[in-house]
């Protein structure tokens, strides 16, 4: 299938001549719910990645120039009382 000596690639006579499975469209009505949740969380999970991100960009300079800092929730809840 594949021709070349040394960079092996695909020519277009050969991918003709390769068989390709067509899901049925009832298959694919039954799949695309499922598809389509994995392809929302992802989206979600790549914009938590993004602001993930740019906290991890923000909050080291600020630890280190001491314009916040970082406490236990127990010495907080001290500091309330």
């Amino acid at each position: 299938m594949m021709s070349g000596s040394i960079q092996k690639k695909i020519n277009r006579e050969n991918l003709k001549k390769t068989p390709a499975l067509i899901p049925s469209k009832s298959l694919l009505d039954s799949i695309n719910p499922i598809l389509g949740s994995f392809y929302t969380k992802k989206f979600e999970l790549n914009k938590e990645n993004i602001q993930l991100t740019k906290l991890r960009n923000w909050l080291p300079p600020m630890l280190m120039n001491g314009q916040i800092t970082v406490t236990s929730s127990t010495q907080s809840k001290a500091k309330e009382a």
